[in-house]
């Protein structure tokens, strides 16, 4: 090993001690070694400690127990700035990487020297809990090298799905971008998911097309059981404010209509999701905010040519999304 590692992980944790000894596990268990652990506890009634975690201690791993509460966010950034190698991955403590992520990454990084690459990511597997399956051998997948417009078309069109803090990134590039950045009033949804287009700006981004990353699906998520839907709307308008700003910068001020004609599409998928959550609002109502919505704000936020496109969207989210509910009901009447 070298003196410094190669890679620094950032795992940040509050309140999961069982998920967060699953978490450090996947990262001891990887086939690439030369690796820095960083772990930022912000559940400040209990210390995290090598004895808590079940491991012997290892010069690799730094525990931070935070003396007062930072937020998920500011946490995220804590750990980053204590990282002094050249690449950088966050994960939480519900989730875990598979054995061989850092060693597929690092390889394919190293196999374009000549390329300026700001990140390189994989697909992910998701569920209530992780199957035995998800730390299997790789079938071979595929690598593709993307300049900033294809990656925004597939990303967008989400051809390509992806958790934006769970990659290897430029640790330069996400230091110069100041870290994860806070989208909106609440507790910042959006927040990874704007990470990669950020980081088209300084270089090309590689994709595994693999399931390289187990993200878990549970009650106590934010991102599967938050009902506050104005911490989703006002993200929207900070993301769509960054996003213009990426396409002023290197692309056509044009391409920002298409863009965000998709990624708003992007928005109305969650919005009635999150509206739905709202159990004292029921179906109907829930559907009545959900296309006033559409009609006072996504609407004209759109360029008139995607308006029609956009509100056949809109209606098949709708009926897609009634029937899913109209199921549930069912279902837990039947268990009743």
């Amino acid at each position: 090993m070298n003196d410094e590692p190669y890679v620094t992980i950032g795992l940040v944790t509050y309140n999961r001690p069982d998920m967060l000894k699953e978490a450090v596990h996947s990262i001891l268990r990887q086939t690439y070694k030369n690796f820095r652990l960083i772990i930022g506890n912000d559940y400040i009634a209990i210390p995290v400690t090598f004895q808590s975690l079940e491991i012997e201690p290892d010069p690799r791993i730094t525990i931070i127990n935070n003396e007062e509460n930072m937020g998920e966010i500011d946490n995220l950034n804590y750990v980053l700035n204590q990282t002094v190698s050249e690449w950088f991955s966050w994960l939480c403590d519900d989730d875990v990487f598979h054995p061989d992520f850092l060693k597929n990454m690092i390889d394919a990084v190293e196999k374009v020297p000549d390329i300026c690459v700001s990140a390189v990511f994989t697909g992910f597997a998701s569920g209530c809990q992780i199957l035995d399956a998800f730390y299997g051998p790789l079938e071979n997948y595929s690598v593709e090298i993307y300049t900033q417009d294809r990656f925004l078309v597939n990303y967008l069109n989400r051809k390509i799905t992806l958790v934006g803090c769970y990659g290897l990134i430029s640790t330069k590039a996400l230091k110069e971008m100041s870290g994860m950045i806070l989208l909106g009033n609440g507790y910042g949804p959006y927040s990874d998911t704007i990470l990669p287009i950020l980081l088209t700006q300084s270089g090309d981004i590689i994709w595994l097309n693999s399931q390289q990353v187990f993200l878990r699906t549970h009650q106590n998520s934010l991102s599967a059981s938050s009902a506050e839907f104005d911490a989703f709307t006002s993200a929207e308008v900070d993301f769509l404010n960054h996003l213009e700003r990426v396409c002023l910068l290197k692309t056509k001020k044009e391409n920002f209509g298409y863009y965000s004609a998709l990624l708003i599409r992007w928005f109305i998928d969650n919005e009635l999701i999150v509206l739905l959550r709202n159990k004292s609002d029921g179906l109907i109502w829930s559907l009545i905010k959900f296309g006033s919505y559409q009609l006072r704000v996504n609407l004209p936020r759109l360029e008139k040519k995607y308006w029609f496109g956009t509100s056949i969207y809109v209606i098949r989210v709708s009926v897609n999304q009634s029937v899913l509910y109209c199921k549930n009901l069912v279902r837990q009447k039947l268990v009743k």
